[in-house]
């Protein structure tokens, strides 16, 4: 897996044309990182039904006004589990006892990474779709209104543990913590929808 230079930069903080060093300690982390993570992704697609408390697919409940809105004229969505692997979060803390500096940049390296895992399990979604089928954008459990307690009940619905090695802790933070739960609604055939990606 390639993980963008931009992007590692970007989540350093970097803003506008970075300095020498920044840009080699940026590329050093992001060629470690793509050396030592495990991509892992679990992803499964759901009808949804419309509830009294909300929106209901695989057995998740979603409310709030960001549900209202990620569920217009849905019929199905896809709940997904990605990760960058444990050993990414090793060696982030070995890092981070004697080197922060690079500990700093392999950590923005693995934001980066488990984003590019996050834009593959995309992709699964989408080669599911039928024809005139749009997906929406991914909402991540603690985005907008969405309760971060429902990385739980998606972790569990997408089998996440068994197939990618993610736990979910009791303070409902992912275990490695690159790793991501997220929520795609596939719009049908030709409705609008709020969230859909162009």
């Amino acid at each position: 897996m390639k993980i963008p230079l931009k992007d590692v930069l970007l989540y350093m903080g970097v803003k506008g044309e970075p300095d020498p060093d920044t840009l080699r300690l940026a590329r050093k982390a992001a060629e470690k990182a793509e050396k030592i993570i495990t991509p892992r992704q679990s992803v499964r697609i759901f009808d949804v039904t419309r509830t009294k408390e909300g929106y209901c697919a695989g057995g998740v409940t979603f409310t709030g006004k960001c549900a209202e809105k990620l569920f217009e004229n849905c019929s199905r969505a896809a709940l997904m589990t990605v990760t960058a692997g444990h050993a990414l979060d090793a060696e982030i803390n070995r890092l981070s006892v004697s080197d922060m500096k690079n500990a700093f940049a392999l950590d923005a390296a693995g934001v980066a990474a488990v984003e590019c895992v996050a834009d593959e399990a995309e992709e699964t979604v989408r080669l599911n779709t039928a024809i005139g089928e749009k997906l929406t954008m991914r909402f991540s459990p603690g985005y907008g209104d969405m309760p971060l307690s429902l990385s739980r009940a998606i972790a569990s619905a997408t089998d996440a543990q068994r197939r990618t090695g993610v736990t979910v802790t009791e303070g409902d933070m992912l275990v490695p913590s690159k790793s991501v739960t997220a929520v795609i609604g596939i719009v049908d055939a030709g409705k609008s929808n709020t969230y859909a990606r162009k």
